[in-house]
């Protein structure tokens, strides 16, 4: 999806000046309202499912425009989004809700009409299914007595085992490696914690 135009947008234009914005400030809007949905895993570049694409509010700016393009016509805006939808989320409803959800944002915070918002569910997530079960294996886990968390599920996706350690690191503040079991193969994703060298 190619990039918004790092243009200012006049809104309005009184006797005491004018009003305009960034066209990156509604791409961020409909970033934001978008992850607000339940159901979206991830907001990705087009034809980019890389776990890098996934969006996360703590990392500035540039995240929460990934996946967005806006086009401004006027007092009218067009919307393009490119998501991820977690595995059982029904993506019909998903993706109305986002509709909804971007329309009021955009509308209310600017003023501009937003007539048509385009989604592209461009695939579904399993590490919210991953990261559930593995939650539910270290429910009872004794932190004071363990120096790492390690989990392992048969099946999982190993695709997104990576993410589910770094979730899991972060919640929990510890080592974290998860295995995938397929086919009696085991894949494996580590991740550390400042001042813990996983590999020694």
């Amino acid at each position: 999806m190619s990039e918004n135009l790092t243009t200012n947008v006049e809104l309005d234009a009184t006797a005491n000046g004018t009003v305009s914005f960034a066209t990156d400030v509604v791409a961020t809007i409909a970033g934001l309202a978008t992850t607000e949905v339940e159901g979206v895993a991830a907001m990705i570049n087009n034809g980019n499912m890389g776990l890098v694409d996934m969006l996360r509010k703590n990392q500035g700016n540039r995240p929460l425009t990934r996946g967005v393009k806006v086009d401004i016509n006027g007092n009218q805006v067009t919307v393009h989004i490119n998501v991820t939808v977690d595995y059982g989320s029904p993506v019909p409803k998903v993706a109305r809700e986002i509709q909804d959800n971007v329309k009021k944002a955009i509308e209310t915070m600017t003023g501009l009409e937003v007539p048509e918002i385009n989604i592209y569910v461009q695939g579904i997530s399993f590490e919210k299914e991953n990261r559930a079960a593995a939650e539910e294996q270290h429910r009872d886990f004794d932190f004071s007595a363990h120096r790492i968390l390690m989990v392992r599920g048969e099946g999982w996706n190993p695709g997104v085992i990576g993410l589910t350690a770094s979730r899991l690191r972060e919640e929990y503040n510890f080592p974290t490696i998860v295995f995938a079991e397929n086919d009696g193969v085991l894949t494996g994703s580590c991740r550390s914690i400042e001042g813990v060298d996983i590999y020694e």
